[in-house]
């Protein structure tokens, strides 16, 4: 359980570092920096993936189906996210 609340406060940390990236989107950035700043958006997105990965995977087995059910949502918009920095950051393909 040690290793579970870690992952989350952790978790917790990088999901508040990925809203502070999204608020701090500037409509009148150049080129170069609007893509370097959806870079850094979606690398931080792609972490947060990471760490909801192993939050759920160090959940232990009799909660892990409440876990997957309540983390869903999150999953969806951090691959969301992902995808659409990743498109604004002129990379190709996609996280499986």
């Amino acid at each position: 359980m040690a290793s579970t609340r870690k992952v989350r406060k952790e978790l917790a940390g990088e999901l508040a570092k990925l809203r502070g990236l999204q608020q701090s989107v500037d409509p009148s950035l150049s080129d170069v920096h609007a893509k370097a700043l959806a870079l850094e958006i979606r690398q931080e997105a792609e972490r947060c993936l990471q760490l909801l990965d192993q939050y759920q995977s160090s959940v232990p087995g009799r909660l892990l189906s409440s876990a997957d059910r309540k983390c869903q949502p999150l999953r969806d918009e951090l691959k969301r996210t992902e995808m659409l920095f990743r498109a604004a950051s002129g990379e190709m393909g996609r996280r499986g």
